[in-house]
């Protein structure tokens, strides 16, 4: 049986990742700018599916493509 995790999206541009955990439970990483990492937050759960966010679903390399990007603007 294949998950459905882990699923891919930008949230007003943001990387929001969702991943499955081994006891069945789910963390949500989102893009943390100031540290320029994907961090624990699980407020972006509803906001993936809130109406007044643009969102979109990726797939891992659109996302990867968006972490670099991000991880780039941070560079000096």
């Amino acid at each position: 049986m294949s998950s459905r995790y882990p699923q891919y999206y930008a949230v007003n541009g943001r990387p929001v990742k969702f991943v499955e955990l081994a006891d069945g439970g789910l963390e949500v990483l989102a893009w943390d700018y100031e540290r320029s990492e994907l961090v624990p937050s699980i407020e972006f759960l509803s906001q993936v599916s809130d109406p007044s966010k643009e969102v979109a679903r990726m797939t891992e390399a659109e996302f990867d493509a968006l972490l670099k990007k991000r991880r780039e603007e941070r560079r000096p």
